[in-house]
């Protein structure tokens, strides 16, 4: 639309992550920044995400992320 946004309340922040993005690059986009955000800690970004651990490392596996080829060890 052509504007800038300056800031995103904590309300937008927590739909968006709440949101699931079923199979589309956006799930990838929300995956691979859940993780970065919680300093690669894949329990607490599964948790935030609301899926298991599994899930989380097929995802990891499926667009190859950081060490997801590795057991999860966290």
């Amino acid at each position: 639309m052509g504007k800038s946004i300056e800031a995103i309340s904590d309300e937008a922040i927590e739909a968006l992550m709440s949101y699931e993005f079923p199979g589309n690059v956006r799930e990838f986009e929300n995956i691979e920044w859940v993780l970065h955000q919680v300093g690669e800690n894949k329990t607490k970004a599964a948790e935030i995400l609301g899926i298991d651990r599994v899930s989380l490392w097929r995802k990891l596996k499926r667009y190859n992320i950081g060490e997801s080829a590795k057991v999860l060890q966290d």
